[in-house]
């Protein structure tokens, strides 16, 4: 299909991030169908976007639904799920970060510790990158927040160095 119609250019790209964005919004993030922490990674993707307007609206985004307001934060960041989700956003998908202090490749059946392998069965361009600066300093910033990202060793330990 991308054939046809062509390689989309960096404006509708930009528009179509705010359309996402803006479903979001319309949607009611934070009420029962759509809770805030199922969509913070969104959030936090679309705040470090390049895009100034995509940047700006997922920014405000955030400020709206308090998803990380210090006082009273509407996403649960010592949710697992959560906290794994954006483990695996910071990582990318070369890395697979498990709860149990086992690292290794997803669907390996490394139960143990050690060195973190990368997923060699994936093709290269099939494996998630891992997060630019812009995006890992935000994540960081939620990572420090969150105690269940303390006892995720060493996933905490390989996020940190």
């Amino acid at each position: 299909q991308l054939e046809a119609k062509g390689v989309p250019t960096s404006e509708q790209v930009s528009r179509r991030k705010l359309g996402f964005l803006n479903l979001l919004a319309a949607a009611g993030i934070g009420g029962p169908l759509l809770p805030v922490g199922s969509v913070l990674p969104h959030l936090l993707v679309g705040a470090a976007d390049s895009a100034e307007l995509v940047a700006r609206r997922a920014e405000e985004l955030l400020k709206r639904s308090a998803a990380l307001d210090p006082n009273r934060p509407a996403a649960n960041l010592d949710d697992q799920d959560l906290v794994r989700q954006l483990l695996r956003l910071f990582h990318g998908g070369a890395v697979e970060l498990f709860f149990d202090g086992a690292v290794g490749r997803s669907g390996d059946g490394n139960d143990g510790g050690g060195a973190p392998t990368t997923a060699a069965a994936q093709p290269a361009d099939q494996v998630a990158t891992p997060a630019g600066p812009a995006l890992r300093s935000r994540l960081a910033t939620v990572f420090c927040r969150s105690i269940t990202f303390a006892n995720t060793f060493p996933a905490s330990l390989l996020t940190i160095q």
